[in-house]
C-alpha cells in the first residue's frame, strides 16, 4: 500500500497517523501526570496489533514557573524530591560516617520558565564549610553539582557527551556563585542565590536556556540529576544525590 493507517495507543489514550511504508514517522500522545509506574503501549497498523508492550518510564514532570530568585523557596510549594535516608548517600558505603538527615539532606525543587530551567534547594547541614569557592575545584566544599541530558539521548554511554552540561553553586559571597564545569570550566553571571539559614543553606538558580544550548518548548524531555556535597571541615567526606552519576564517574545514562 501507499500509506499504512497507524495507530498508538497508549494508557488507554489513542493518536493516529498515515504513515509511509518503510519511512520514519511520528506518533505521539501525552502521558498523564503524575507518570504512573508502567504504562502499556501498542501499535497497530491497519487495525493490527504489531507491537505490545509495557514501559517502565522514569519521568517526573518538569511545571512551569515563575520564581523570584531571592531565596525564599515559600513559593515553590511541595518539594518534588526529599533526600534524607541512608540509601540516599552516595558512594553507596555503609562505613560512610552520616549520622542522619540533621547531618545531611536535601529539598529539592525544579520547573521550566521562559528564561531557563529553574532549580531550587534546601540543604540541611550542621557543619557548613567553604575551603575553596573557585570553578574547577568547588565541589571539595558544601556545594551543590546539577547535570542535565540536554537530549536524553545518553543511553549506555560512561561520560558526557557533546549536548550534556553540568552546573554548580556554592553559598559564596553576598549571594553565592553559579560555576558551569561541563563543557567548560567558568563562573556564570546568572540569575542565582545560595545562602545560609542556621543550619540549612538555600539554592535558587535560574540556568539561561542559551547555557543549556536549547529553547523552550512544551513536551521536551530533558535528563536530570543533582548531588549535595558534603565538607565538614576535612575535605569532601560523601555526597548525597538523586541519582548516581556525577559524584563517582560521569554517567549521563542513570540520570531521572
Amino acid at each position: 500500500p501507499q500509506r499504512v493507517r497507524a495507530e498508538l495507543r497508549v494508557g488507554g489514550k489513542t493518536t493516529r497517523a498515515i504513515l509511509k511504508p518503510k519511512a520514519e514517522g511520528t506518533l505521539a500522545l501525552k502521558l498523564p501526570t503524575p507518570v504512573p509506574e508502567t504504562v502499556a503501549v501498542e501499535i497497530l497498523a491497519e487495525g493490527i496489533p504489531v507491537l505490545k508492550h509495557t514501559l517502565s518510564p522514569r519521568f517526573a514532570p518538569c511545571p512551569r514557573r515563575s520564581p523570584t530568585v531571592d531565596g525564599n523557596l515559600a513559593e515553590w510549594g511541595k518539594p518534588q524530591a526529599t533526600l534524607a535516608n541512608r540509601k540516599d548517600i552516595l558512594p553507596p558505603d555503609p562505613n560512610i560516617g552520616w549520622s542522619g538527615p540533621e547531618d545531611l539532606s536535601v529539598e529539592a525543587w525544579w520547573g521550566w520558565s521562559r528564561k531557563g530551567l529553574c532549580f531550587a534547594a534546601r540543604v540541611q547541614d550542621e557543619t557548613h564549610s567553604v575551603a575553596d569557592a573557585t570553578a574547577g575545584t568547588f565541589w571539595k566544599s558544601d556545594s551543590i553539582q546539577l547535570a542535565i541530558d540536554v537530549g536524553n539521548d545518553a543511553g549506555d554511554e560512561p561520560e558526557f557527551g557533546p549536548d550534556d552540561r553540568e552546573f554548580g553553586f556554592i553559598a559564596a559571597g553576598e549571594r553565592g556563585k553559579a560555576f558551569e564545569t561541563v563543557p567548560r570550566s567558568r563562573e556564570l553571571a546568572m540569575a542565582c542565590v545560595a545562602k545560609r539559614e542556621g543550619t540549612s543553606t538555600v539554592y535558587e538558580a535560574i540556568i539561561p536556556w542559551r547555557e543549556l544550548g536549547t529553547r523552550a518548548s512544551v513536551g521536551r524531555v530533558l535528563s536530570l540529576n543533582f548531588i549535595v556535597n558534603d565538607n565538614d571541615g576535612h575535605g569532601r567526606s560523601y555526597w548525597i544525590g538523586l541519582r548516581p552519576g556525577i559524584g563517582e564517574a560521569k554517567r549521563p545514562g542513570l540520570y531521572l
